[in-house]
């Protein structure tokens, strides 16, 4: 039976978090399309699941793909220790970058679970703070654009 169903252009990118916290990222135009007549094809044939698994993050730094686990409490914060564990030693600024904050407030609440919902994160690198925002019905996705954001502002305001 589906579980879910998302619209997505052949441009966007599709993010997967396992139950036991690994992450694919997938090009849409990289999934199999069917037929309509089509029964359907299971996820885990798509991704190749592993019994036990954890949060990765996959990067691409320098046109290398890197992949990292990484362990937290909630799924933010193990991507953000992901994150850290992949690009660590080549900006070894995020160590001053740390979250004060996470907010999460839904948008439409007469969608229920559907309802688009808006991550805002605090961050501060010790002498300034800023805050970043991420918006999507995936509140996954959501605090992954504004984790992201964070942590790229991080990086760009480390010198101030």
């Amino acid at each position: 039976f589906v579980e879910h169903l998302f619209a997505a252009t052949a441009h966007d990118y599709l993010m997967f978090f396992t139950n036991t916290g690994r992450v694919f990222v997938e090009r849409v135009y990289q999934i199999p399309e069917g037929s309509r007549t089509a029964m359907g094809r299971s996820i885990k044939n798509l991704l190749n699941l592993q019994p036990t698994e954890k949060i990765a993050a996959t990067l691409r730094i320098d046109g290398e793909r890197i992949m990292r686990i990484g362990e937290g409490n909630g799924p933010v914060n193990a991507l953000d220790a992901a994150v850290r564990s992949a690009i660590g030693s080549r900006y070894p600024q995020l160590e001053k970058v740390h979250l004060t904050d996470f907010k999460v407030r839904v948008l439409d609440t007469a969608k229920g679970t559907g309802a688009v919902t808006r991550v805002l994160i605090d961050s501060t690198n010790g002498r300034k703070s800023w805050s970043t925002i991420g918006v999507s019905e995936n509140i996954i996705q959501a605090s992954w654009m504004a984790l992201e954001d964070s942590l790229v502002y991080g990086l760009l305001h480390t010198s101030e």
